[in-house]
């Protein structure tokens, strides 16, 4: 006790000579500025400032401007320079939590290392930043406080200081193939040689049976045991413990017919119409007058298809297509699209069983004679998956009851979550990582009166 007391009072001690000696540095200062603007003829005095001990209190008022300015920076950069190791970065497992949820923020700090850390993290929600810059900022607050400061630079170490586990882990797929990606030279790349294209589901090899549940578990299983894909499946997804294939999965027409079906189309229309042709199009596009509960502008012309959202095909399959696009194309194209309007509206919102099997002999006559009207490449899955939308229109409802449509309004508010077009998921992942760690009030409305 007694010995603690001693190194109290020395530190006390200290403190108190180095902030007197920064104050007659600071003096000296601004006594020598003053004195060169008087008189520019002064000598400076020599240098003969000593530095033997830390413990003298005398200060040497013969010391030299340079030096004095050198020693003062070199002691402020002392403080405030900090350099990030590669261990601390990478290996956050040497950052312990456990012992420092309780620790002051540095020395002498009144602010431990969880509350300030949920304080900056309050502001990362409040101000909708991203993941790398919430990180370069805990780096430069870190860099500003003293060297001994336990404050985590790193997203897993600011999820261990909290008491979070983080909830995802980013894995990349290929598009084509959907085999796991490998990282060369910082980009993710699919290393399958033996992917060679898209796979195509002719429609003469169709047995017209739907699979059952079984047999899907039994190709998965297959599949995983050959490592390769038996009749398209690649392994026993968890879900098929959950739900029951084919009954409890359903097809989006929202994506298979607006955002997929429909883009392969007008692609394929767009080689075969001419100048003026597209021009007429364009414009009885953007002179079309729709009802005020129907918000689809047509802002961009049909070559621009991919800058079309799924609103826009959707009203062009359902209403305003044949008229457009019947006096500008063959036939035999024309007349093969009309069945496929005809198909998709009975089944949209179907007001009697017989329009349904109607709609279910149109589709598979579509697709019988997709690859005449066009060629075999036209044989994917997303025109495979229409022969099963009859099936499952008896079993769920229209398809307009049954699609991500009513889930649109909710695009604003992952929009903020978002930042760029890279890793969306990781991102969107990553901010409800945050709100489940950092918890924060609810918003109530108030009871009218």
């Amino acid at each position: 006790m007694f010995q603690s007391l001693i190194d109290y009072k020395q530190k006390v001690v200290f403190r108190r000579q180095r902030r007197r000696k920064q104050r007659e540095i600071t003096k000296y200062i601004i006594d020598y500025h003053l004195s060169s603007e008087e008189s520019t003829n002064d000598d400076i005095p020599d240098c003969n400032m000593s530095s033997n001990n830390d413990n003298s209190t005398p200060l040497d008022t013969t010391t030299c401007l340079p030096s004095l300015q050198n020693d003062h920076y070199n002691e402020a950069t002392s403080r405030i320079d900090y350099t990030i190791d590669d261990d601390e970065i990478l290996k956050d497992d040497s950052f312990d939590c456990h012992s420092d949820l309780s620790t002051p923020l540095y020395d002498s700090a009144h602010i431990t290392v969880k509350k300030a850390t949920s304080q900056l993290m309050n502001f990362v929600i409040e101000s909708n930043l991203d993941k790398s810059t919430t990180t370069k900022l805990f780096r430069l607050i870190k860099s500003l406080l003293p060297v001994s400061n336990t404050l985590p630079s790193t997203y897993n170490q600011i999820m261990k200081v909290l008491g979070q586990v983080s909830l995802f882990q980013a894995k990349y797929y290929c598009n084509g193939c959907h085999q796991l990606c490998i990282t060369r030279n910082k980009k993710k790349v699919c290393d399958n040689r033996a992917w060679k294209g898209q796979g195509v589901y002719p429609y003469d090899q169709n047995n017209g049976s739907r699979r059952v549940h079984e047999e899907v578990v039994s190709s998965g299983r297959e599949a995983e045991q050959r490592l390769m894909p038996i009749d398209g499946i690649k392994g026993v997804s968890p879900m098929l413990q959950i739900l029951t294939y084919p009954d409890q999965i359903i097809y989006d027409y929202m994506h298979l017919v607006c955002l997929g079906h429909m883009v392969t189309l007008i692609k394929r229309w767009l080689p075969l119409l001419e100048r003026s042709s597209l021009a007429e199009i364009n414009t009885l596009l953007e002179s079309i007058r729709l009802p005020h509960n129907v918000h689809a502008k047509f802002n961009y012309s049909i070559s621009d298809v991919s800058e079309w959202h799924a609103k826009h095909f959707r009203l062009f399959v359902l209403n305003i297509g044949l008229p457009c696009i019947v006096p500008h194309l063959p036939k035999l194209i024309s007349s093969h699209f009309a069945i496929y309007c005809l198909a998709i509206k009975f089944l949209h919102c179907p007001k009697s069983l017989d329009e349904i099997n109607i709609a279910d002999s149109f589709i598979d006559y579509y697709c019988r004679a997709a690859p005449l009207v066009f060629d075999q490449s036209i044989e994917l899955l997303s025109l495979h998956a229409h022969l099963h939308l009859a099936e499952q229109v008896k079993r769920h409802g229209g398809l307009g009851f049954s699609s991500a449509f009513c889930f649109e309004s909710c695009i604003r508010h992952l929009k903020k979550l978002v930042h760029g077009t890279k890793n969306l998921v990781s991102q969107v992942a990553y901010c409800c990582d945050l709100r489940s760690a950092v918890h924060r009030p609810e918003f109530r409305l108030q009871k009218s009166t």
